[in-house]
């Protein structure tokens, strides 16, 4: 191998050394770019974590709520219906011959 041969192959090494050089810049960048999306993602998942968290909770209390307010009306439907139930036999309706009418009282 004489000295052009020698220098043509340490120019190609060289210029593969510089390629291989520049390449991995461009990776490096890319892996930065990369970690910084990571990042966002990670802290959006984390923020989206916390929300779902306080949503459950506040759902969990609404049907807390709803619970009550459905026993409650239960409660309440009972009442209406010896209210009703009351008042049907104080005041019979009309042409209800079933019923006597209630004797005034004096």
């Amino acid at each position: 191998m004489n000295n052009e041969e020698f220098d043509k192959k340490v120019a190609f090494i060289v210029e593969q050394q510089a390629q291989f050089y520049v390449d991995l810049r461009r990776l490096e960048e890319k892996q930065e770019e990369n970690q910084k999306q990571i990042d966002q993602l990670t802290n959006s998942v984390i923020g989206l974590a916390s929300v779902v968290g306080i949503l459950s909770d506040k759902y969990t209390k609404l049907i807390e709520a709803q619970t009550k307010l459905t026993e409650s009306q239960e409660h309440t439907d009972k009442r209406l219906d010896v209210l009703i139930d009351l008042l049907i036999k104080r005041y019979p309706l009309p042409g209800d011959s079933s019923k006597n009418p209630p004797k005034p009282t004096e």
